[in-house]
């Protein structure tokens, strides 16, 4: 014997009404939640650490995915490019407007930083424009899925001869092959380079 509801129908009809009824109501919200595009979370950035990395309220530390920029050598003058330049764009770019982080493939670097791209409110990638500038080169330690649009911006700074391309030497200036740098080795550690 089939079972039967209260009012005599057999369950099976009463679910079948029941979803078709339903269907309508549940394809209008989920047009509604596909139509409506998430607001992405806003974040105040507290300092600027170099020219890649920057400290985010609610986050910590945050690496800027793809970019390299020159570091300083226990607090003294770059060896191989001017850092200042770089930490002053990015402090002029970020000074007192919200940010919004978008991640990639890879989220974290070797020491478990958060990696993103960093969007301006203008929508803006603050990554981008550090490369397109000449402040920093492609890093490419982790994939990431803007590699190549990095790397025409890279080739674009390389060939205007914008910031640490600006006193390159013509093998630096070379499009550097798959896997290595066209950047000068570092020094040895424990060495100090004055000039």
């Amino acid at each position: 014997m089939l079972a039967m509801s209260i009012s005599g129908e057999p369950w099976w009809a009463i679910l079948h009404r029941s979803v078709w009824l339903a269907s309508p109501a549940a394809i209008l919200v989920g047009a509604f939640l596909v139509a409506v595009p998430s607001a992405q979370a806003r974040y105040r950035v507290e300092r600027v650490i170099d020219g890649e990395s920057i400290r985010v309220s609610g986050v910590g530390t945050v690496r800027l995915i793809g970019v390299d920029v020159p570091k300083r050598i226990d607090g003294l003058r770059p060896w191989n490019a001017d850092t200042d330049a770089a930490v002053q764009f990015v402090r002029a770019l970020v000074a007192a407007k919200p940010v919004s982080l978008e991640y990639d493939t890879v989220r974290t670097d070797g020491a478990q930083s958060p990696l993103a791209y960093v969007l301006l409110p203008d929508g803006t990638c603050l990554n981008a424009e550090v490369v397109r500038r000449g402040l920093g080169r492609v890093n490419s330690e982790q994939p990431f899925r803007r590699l190549e649009e990095f790397r025409a911006y890279e080739r674009e700074a390389r060939t205007a001869r914008r910031g640490l391309w600006a006193q390159a030497t013509p093998g630096e200036l070379q499009e550097p092959t798959p896997g290595k740098t066209n950047a000068p080795p570092p020094p040895p550690s424990g060495l100090i380079i004055v000039r």
